[in-house]
């Protein structure tokens, strides 16, 4: 993974995210300022005296923060291999914040959705506005509290998509998880109101989860130089739309 400036399109906004290392067409699985898009190229990511992550215009004015502080000796961030940027307390090494805890769009082998209901916390993917807007879009992919668990995919305020329960090792309203489909996911809820939606297999080719601008849930998967859409949903004649 990298971490750097990029501007979609070509165009004047200049956003800081993460992709793939060496892998063309570049593919950005997590943005910083989604909201804030810079327009200079003077504009740095760096760490204040607070142990805070910021993202400065050429008037070092803040464009985008980790929105916390903390009482530490000093704090230094880190892009993992994992592609989970990271805010590590120096004399420690607790992590202070991470992006795996404040997802884009891309659910990544080692990140996941997940909601606790005694603390209020979801992790969800938010759709880019359009393919070349990674502002937040229409679209919002969580897992429900309710047990068996299931997708469920929001347009605005309203559902859109539904995946049906998890039974096991799927969801029983997909059709293409027939008894021939080995699924690559792993959903876990437990008595204490948490569960967690995530990858089983790390250590396998490149591989990633997509809330598209459309509404739709794609996987790909590297094959050599190239992605492969492997799944995707819901289809044009899905049933499980919303009315």
């Amino acid at each position: 993974y990298e971490l750097g400036f990029f501007s979609p399109n070509n165009s004047q906004n200049l956003y800081v995210g993460i992709w793939f290392k060496g892998i063309t067409p570049r593919t950005v699985v997590w943005v910083a300022n989604r909201e804030t898009p810079v327009t200079d190229s003077t504009a740095n990511l760096t760490i204040s005296s607070s142990g805070s992550l910021l993202l400065l215009n050429g008037k070092h004015g803040v464009v985008w923060s980790i929105g916390e502080t903390f009482a530490s000796n000093g704090s230094r961030a880190e892009l993992l291999d994992t592609g989970d940027l990271i805010v590590i307390d120096k004399a420690s090494g607790r992590y202070l914040w991470r992006s795996f805890e404040h997802l884009g769009d891309t659910l990544l082998p080692s990140s996941n959705l997940m909601y606790n209901l005694a603390t209020g916390e979801k992790r969800v993917l938010t759709s880019w506005k359009t393919y070349t807007d990674p502002s937040p879009g229409e679209f919002v992919g969580q897992i429900t509290p309710q047990v068996p668990s299931q997708l469920l995919t929001t347009r605005g305020s309203k559902p859109y998509w539904r995946s049906g329960p998890w039974a096991k090792t799927k969801f029983t309203g997909l059709p293409l998880m027939d008894e021939s489909y080995t699924n690559p996911f792993s959903l876990q809820q437990d008595a204490n109101g948490s569960g967690f939606f995530s990858h089983l297999q790390r250590n396998i080719e490149p591989l990633y989860v997509v809330l598209t601008s459309e509404g739709s849930v794609k996987i790909y998967q590297l094959n050599g130089t190239d992605w492969v859409l492997i799944y995707e949903t819901p289809l044009a004649n899905s049933c499980d739309f919303y009315g």
